[in-house]
């Protein structure tokens, strides 16, 4: 009876430890999926896509034409994760919401091997705990979706720790499998980033003191000397950029402040969690088993390293701390063990988990959060929301459209303008407004003939106008209330969210129509030239036509517009040649004609030899050789 019990109580504790763990998966996959298109790519981000791609992000590089850019042009990390990125952007393509998944994907291997590290410590109620922590610590998670190292950077680290546990503190021991885990998890890590010597350092002080020196201790340094080997290629570099940080020293921390950075930035805001812990661990010290000694040991040490590399290489900087996420995984394996060390620990697990998340949730918009993840310096929660633009299922931008962004007093970082008004390949361009610190309007443009206020007279394109309700006010800002809106009209609401807005405009003088039609004349001309629409308007005396170009060739072709009687007689006629602005709009004098009927027809021809170009009815697939009906007019007497 009682061992029917017994069996049946560890079958409910195995599947408490499996849902428990799957919830954390789910947490950390859910925080991090959810949020792949929900901030603008930041400027790192920016940096690594040229790491795998030209410079126009056309053409993506080869594995050994990235391993020479990092060398060549990127001064502060090594190639491992850019070497990931190629092969993972070979299979996803060169969107960021799917180069950002690869940096969920190294969360969730973290936080198994966190599980992993922490099952070493004794209980899997233990490593439970540690996952738990892990998953809800805010500075981790916000790292879940950029395209970056940094959560690879917290995988390896949680690999190399366990890697080297496992065959020091376990009766398994060192088998040939282990050690070369060990070794190229080590060489993983210091190819993710320098950071990752700072562990190895950790790992290698300890194993020098408190490692009995004995075959496994010899097979372990070989484990590690052979990682050493395998970044032999890489060290001429990583000197280079050890001579480059210098460049910090004026923003790098002092030791009391790296302390107090580390300590909130890996507690939720708690800091005192630190001392907390030290003082407890301390007392129970005796208590602990061995891989439970490892641990504390590793995240002290791992701290006085860094600290110390500070001193010498300035590294630690409030706005640059996220490559310290390497102890991200090892302080909540720590934390584990100090609540297990509390009395009847596992009563006040639930209580526990409550105030970690509450932490979680109030430290995640804090303005300590901002600065710690450079949030502030980047203005990042202030740059308007473009990945709307590109990803929202309502929105159809062509090739002939405009953005626009406006806010008060935020000036765009030059990657960030130069991705979505270029790279992106989503629109024409980008255009961004906003006011400097003399209240003055200044404007920013990937294309320099649109760049001021008073070069909205030559605004003649569809533009997409995306700003932050919460952070602008449109109609306090003159160049929008009085410049902007003197010159165009709404053509509607297409988006609006608590923290973003966009609408559709166009010149006053172009009608809506033209844009929104749900049957657009469209035409598809065999040379290449594209018409989106045509909008013909019978007013007194005249016909307006407006005309949506979505694809030109300046200065080679020409339009003629031209009105027929009911005799197929030619009885009005204008011309125009066809330039770079997407919209047009003609007036035909209609005056001189007689009472009747009359068709109106639109021909494409090369103004130099007078060809007229066939094409195609886009939503008909009729073909046409020179001319094409676009409407029909009665002139009453």
């Amino acid at each position: 009876m009682d061992a029917n019990l017994n069996r049946l109580s560890a079958s409910r504790a195995k599947l408490f430890h499996f849902v428990g763990i799957l919830l954390c998966l789910s947490f950390v996959y859910a925080w991090g999926a959810t949020r792949l298109n929900s901030d603008p790519i930041a400027p790192a981000e920016y940096n690594s896509l040229l790491n795998i791609f030209d410079n126009q992000f056309s053409t993506q590089l080869s594995l050994g034409d990235t391993l020479l850019t990092v060398a060549a042009k990127d001064e502060t990390h090594p190639p491992g994760y850019f070497l990931l990125l190629n092969i993972w952007s070979r299979l996803v393509g060169i969107d960021a919401p799917a180069l950002r998944l690869l940096s969920v994907y190294f969360g969730l291997f973290a936080l198994a091997f966190t599980y992993r590290l922490a099952r070493l410590l004794g209980s899997p109620e233990q490593a439970l705990a540690a996952a738990t922590a892990l998953a809800f610590t805010a500075y981790f998670v916000f790292y879940l979706h950029e395209v970056r190292m940094y959560s690879l950077l917290a995988m390896v680290a949680a690999s190399t720790a366990w890697s080297y546990a496992r065959i020091v503190h376990s009766p398994a021991g060192a088998s040939a499998s282990s050690l070369i885990v060990l070794c190229l998890s080590s060489a993983a890590a210091i190819y993710t980033h320098a950071f990752g010597f700072i562990l190895l350092a950790a790992i290698g002080i300890y194993h020098l003191i408190f490692i009995p020196k004995n075959k496994t201790w010899m097979l372990v340094c070989v484990a590690m000397i052979g990682a050493g080997c395998l970044y032999l290629p890489w060290l001429p570099y990583l000197l280079q950029m050890l001579d480059i940080r210098t460049s910090y020293a004026a923003e790098s921390l002092n030791w009391q402040q790296s302390v107090l950075a580390l300590a909130s930035i890996y507690n939720n805001g708690i800091a005192v969690l630190v001392p907390a812990c030290a003082i407890l661990l301390i007392i129970q010290r005796k208590r602990l088993s061995a891989p439970g000694r490892f641990m504390v040991l590793l995240v002290a040490l791992v701290v006085l390293v860094a600290l110390a590399v500070n001193e010498f290489a300035p590294m630690i900087v409030a706005r640059r701390i996220r490559y310290s996420i390497i102890l991200a995984p090892l302080w909540s394996c720590a934390l584990a063990l100090a609540l297990s060390a509390l009395p009847k620990w596992k009563l006040i697990c639930v209580p526990a988990l409550l105030l970690w998340t509450a932490a979680f949730a109030y430290y995640n918009e804090s303005p300590a959060f901002d600065i710690y993840t450079n949030s502030f310096h980047q203005n990042r929660k202030q740059i308007p929301h473009y990945e709307a633009l590109l990803y929202e299922p309502v929105l159809t931008i062509r090739q002939s459209d405009f953005v626009l962004s406006i806010h008060r007093d935020t000036e765009l970082d030059w990657k960030t303008l130069d991705y979505y008004g270029r790279k992106s390949k989503k629109w024409r361009g980008l255009i961004h407004v906003w006011y400097d610190e003399n209240g003055n309007p200044a404007v920013q443009g990937t294309d320099t003939r649109y760049d001021s206020v008073d070069s909205m007279e030559r605004w003649d394109f569809p533009i997409w106008l995306i700003y932050n309700p919460q952070e602008t006010d449109l109609q306090a800002m003159p160049a929008f209330s009085d410049a902007f809106l003197a010159r165009f009209h709404s053509c509607g609401r297409y988006l609006e969210t608590a923290n973003t807005i966009i609408e559709l405009y166009v010149k006053r003088a172009i009608p809506c129509q033209l844009l929104t039609a749900e049957a657009p004349l469209s035409l598809s001309y065999d040379n290449g030239t594209e018409l989106a629409n045509i909008s013909a308007r019978h007013d007194a005396g005249s016909l307006d036509i407006s005309l949506w170009w979505t694809n030109t060739i300046a200065s080679k072709y020409a339009i003629s517009i031209q009105a027929f009687d009911a005799e197929n007689a030619k009885a009005a006629q204008l011309d125009d040649v066809v330039g770079g602005a997407p919209l047009h709009g003609y007036s035909l004098d209609l005056s001189g004609l007689a009472p009747g009927d009359y068709i109106v027809k639109l021909i494409l021809y090369d103004f130099e030899t007078g060809q007229g170009q066939p094409g195609m009815i886009t939503a008909t697939g009729q073909p046409f050789e020179r001319s094409v009906d676009v409407g029909r007019i009665t002139i009453s007497e």
